[in-house]
């Protein structure tokens, strides 16, 4: 019973070490926003262009170091915990950076008096009538249950195209869309 719970410490220090000592080359998410760790300018300590194996372990030393606050070669509960919250309120500074810059480009696109602010009539939604025209499939002027029922199964088909097995080509039929993935 000792050695699973022991093992089991192990394992769980072992996941926070990595969460705190992870690997400094800045990862990106499928959309290109950053997920932490160090750019590469950050890496290339010596400016050749280049990282090497050395400056990435230069750049885990230093983030154990920064960790170990009591500087005994060791991290304890209390020091993880401490960089784990350090680097999550950097990942926040940087998302609410990011948040503002959005922000700013939305006022700028929609103030279409150029005053710095939206009125109502600027945050109008744009083209609803064309889409009001769409959902409203028996032309009476309103959208009926079953009619908003039936485009959102008609948008769940079209998402569901082109997720198919392989093979399913954009005709439904089985044929290939002609790209070859081996």
């Amino acid at each position: 019973m000792t050695r699973k719970i022991t093992g089991f410490a192990l394992l769980g220090a072992a996941v926070l070490m990595a969460a705190v000592t992870s690997n400094p080359v800045e990862a990106r998410d499928g959309r290109g926003h950053h997920r932490g760790g160090m750019d590469f300018s950050t890496l290339d300590t010596d400016g050749d262009g280049f990282v090497t194996e050395a400056e990435i372990a230069a750049a885990h030393a230093a983030r154990f170091a920064e960790a170990d606050t009591n500087g005994d070669g060791a991290i304890d509960a209390d020091e993880l915990k401490a960089a784990m919250d350090a680097r999550h309120a950097e990942r926040e500074a940087r998302r609410a950076e990011g948040a503002d810059a959005r922000l700013q480009k939305m006022i700028e696109r929609l103030d279409t008096d150029g005053n710095g602010t939206l009125s109502a009539e600027e945050m109008q939604p744009r083209g609803t009538g064309r889409m009001f025209e769409r959902l409203d499939t028996d032309g009476d002027g309103k959208i009926s249950q079953a009619e908003l029922e039936a485009a959102k199964d008609k948008m769940k088909e079209r998402r569901g195209k082109g997720k198919g097995k392989r093979g399913d080509g954009p005709r439904g039929d089985g044929a290939s869309d002609g790209a070859d993935s081996n």
